[in-house]
């Protein structure tokens, strides 16, 4: 850990009632301050220059100025360098749409908020201050080793607000390990894994993918309304058709599947097909969609023929199964320090040994298209069997 010192948070949210929960749910943190709460941009200027805080926890809709166009103001003003930005955005389709723009414009998390009346930020704590210890870990402060808010959180601190973790799963409680056998695929299938900076990191990596890609796996630590909005993001952005999967789809080359927000992604083999599957299933890791969950799926179907990529995130989801993948012969890639908004799961797996080659994230796609090369191809499904196999 960089520092010792309390990491010093800003509320910008014009509801009243929005701040105080905040402020308690924010309290239950440990080394977590809140050091104000400001009820638009204009009385939030003067916080940040008096307080200098860490974490700003901004909200999309208020009023003289909505909080897209004070990111971009903070973006260019203050550049962000010593302050990182978590958004608050409701969870609707406007509000992944939204999302996808403040990642875009700098935020380092976006936090869904309930958008159904009656319902209470504190159903979400472990949420807020998952991504709050994550935002923080992203300016090198005192989170950088945290693999589980057990570590942090106090949760029986005062008598306002309770923070109640979910349990925290092991893989093998939906998916056990299999041995390794001749009827494993003999083609290569890519799984990634990703979570804080995980949407811009993928954004980068998609740019320079190829249509000749095998089928490519997602497990992106998110809400399922926000996932949709990745999914289309990444697919306008690349040459690789990104779809999100909600149940079950066939695998074809130049395809990526990315997993629901609210369940994970597995690979089955139904005679001598093979599909991505989204299922139902206990947070593992405290994680739903699971990183580990994905791997040790692939690793299941098609073991030493799977390539898994670990991308930035906090904590150690998925470096159980990456460990497995590597230790059977499957390639392995963690994303280099310098590149990751949050150097922590990438980190994990280089120190347990589950890492074949440490690569910056410009480079991960080369180094993809080189391990693919000469591999057996997947087969291109014609529209109308691509519509056929969707509506399982």
């Amino acid at each position: 850990m960089k520092t010792k010192r309390d990491i010093k948070v800003l509320i910008i949210d014009d509801s009243v009632s929005i701040r105080i929960m905040l402020e308690n749910i924010l309290s239950k943190g440990k080394n977590l301050v809140v050091v104000g709460s400001a009820s638009d941009p204009v009385e939030a200027d003067e916080m940040i220059k008096a307080y200098k805080p860490d974490i700003v926890t901004l909200d999309v809709e208020m009023p003289h100025m909505d909080g897209v166009t004070y990111l971009k103001k903070l973006r260019t003003e203050m550049k962000l360098n010593d302050m990182a930005v978590v958004m608050i955005s409701t969870l609707t389709q406007k509000g992944s749409n939204i999302a996808m723009k403040c990642y875009e414009l700098g935020a380092v998390e976006v936090v869904g908020k309930p958008s159904s009346k009656g319902s209470s930020l504190t159903q979400i704590s472990e949420e807020i201050l998952t991504k709050v210890y994550a935002a923080a870990s992203s300016l090198g402060l005192e989170t950088e080793n945290i693999r589980s808010l057990d570590e942090v959180v106090e949760t029986q601190q005062g008598s306002d607000i309770a923070i109640e973790l979910s349990p925290n799963h092991s893989v093998d409680t939906i998916l056990p390990l299999k041995k390794i056998n001749h009827s494993m695929a003999d083609k290569p299938i890519i799984a990634i894994g990703s979570s804080t900076g995980g949407p811009q990191a993928l954004s980068t990596l998609f740019e320079n993918l190829t249509s000749t890609m095998p089928p490519i796996l997602i497990a992106q630590h998110m809400p399922p309304q926000f996932t949709t909005s990745l999914a289309k993001r990444l697919d306008d952005l690349s040459n690789v058709t990104v779809v999100e999967v909600k149940d079950k789809v066939e695998l074809q080359q130049g395809y990526a599947y990315i997993s629901a927000g609210d369940k994970h992604l597995t690979v089955i083999k139904s005679r001598d097909t093979y599909y991505a599957r989204a299922i139902d299933g206990h947070r593992i890791n405290r994680h739903i969609p699971s990183v580990d969950v994905l791997f040790r799926s692939v690793l299941n179907e098609f073991g030493p023929n799977a390539i898994a990529v670990m991308l930035t995130g906090m904590g150690d989801d998925g470096t159980k199964c990456m460990k497995e993948l590597h230790d059977a012969g499957a390639f392995t890639i963690a994303e280099d320090a310098s590149t990751c908004t949050v150097f922590g799961m990438p980190r994990v797996a280089i120190e347990i040994g589950a890492v074949n080659e440490v690569v910056a994230l410009p480079k991960i796609a080369d180094k993809l298209k080189q391990k693919i090369e000469g591999s057996k191809p997947w087969h291109k499904l014609t529209h109308q069997h691509q519509a056929f196999t969707q509506s399982f």
